[in-house]
């Protein structure tokens, strides 16, 4: 069966995948996509990953952000079509997805990929279980009344010594004001869903 000229075949699971990953690290370099997709699927062919990437951000599923960042490369954010292509595949994270959308100023996006720093370097120690990102947080604490009491930046599973543990994640990149970490506290003490929490 063909296609109509310009349209894109998005039946793949590494274009799901990258869309997925794209949409839950908020925005994430070109460099930490191979990553993910080399850590999750086992892709290998970087030529591949590469024309993959140029046709998601050709066809506005995925955009290229215009930030200054130390690191070298593009970086990505999902647009409103990658979003609603999800949402549509049932990705409840996409339903709550609209602050992604946003170029969010250049401290946002580096808090992000130090985030995905620490999600690659779980998955390379072999103990990550489960990574919950901070849009399925939102997502859970939006739509269902079982969420958690904050939106933390992550709610991470690892395996050690044979046991599962469970805890919140918030990574702070700079200081806050005193009364931020106030709010914080109050909203921690509240948690009756994760015991443990890593600041």
């Amino acid at each position: 069966m063909g296609y109509v000229k310009g349209s894109i075949d998005l039946s793949s699971t590494q274009d799901g995948m990258l869309l997925q990953q794209v949409l839950r690290s908020r925005h994430a370099t070109h460099d930490q996509l191979w990553q993910f997709l080399q850590l999750k699927a086992g892709e290998n062919r970087r030529r591949i990953f590469n024309w993959r990437m140029l046709r998601l951000v050709r066809h506005g599923l995925i955009t290229r952000l215009n930030v200054k960042c130390e690191r070298q490369g593009w970086v990505y954010a999902i647009s409103e079509a990658g979003a609603a292509y999800l949402a549509g595949k049932g990705d409840g994270a996409a339903f709550v997805g609209a602050k992604a959308f946003k170029q969010l100023d250049d401290p946002v996006v580096l808090h992000s990929l130090d985030l995905n720093d620490v999600h690659l370097t779980l998955i390379r120690s072999g103990e990550l279980i489960r990574w919950k990102s901070e849009l399925e947080i939102l997502c859970l604490n939006e739509l269902t009344g079982s969420g958690y009491a904050k939106d933390y930046d992550a709610v991470i599973t690892i395996a050690s010594n044979g046991a599962e543990s469970t805890f919140a994640l918030e990574y702070e990149r700079h200081p806050k004001a005193a009364n931020r970490y106030w709010q914080v506290r109050q909203a921690l003490e509240k948690e009756r869903q994760s015991g443990a929490f890593c600041i």
